[in-house]
């Protein structure tokens, strides 16, 4: 198997650009934490999440 079935996937969701990157960064140098993804706390997000 993987060694990735028991990492946590994290959507970061922020309105300043800055700041989702900075959080991402932080997230993803994380053992087991894996970033799919960084949008605007908008219209972006909607487009985002799966149906």
């Amino acid at each position: 198997m993987s060694s990735n079935v028991n990492a946590v996937r994290a959507l970061v969701v922020a309105a300043d650009p800055l700041a989702r990157a900075g959080l991402a960064t932080l997230l993803a140098s994380q053992p087991g934490c894996i970033v799919v993804g960084q949008v605007a706390a908008d219209a972006e997000l909607a487009n985002a999440l799966p149906v």
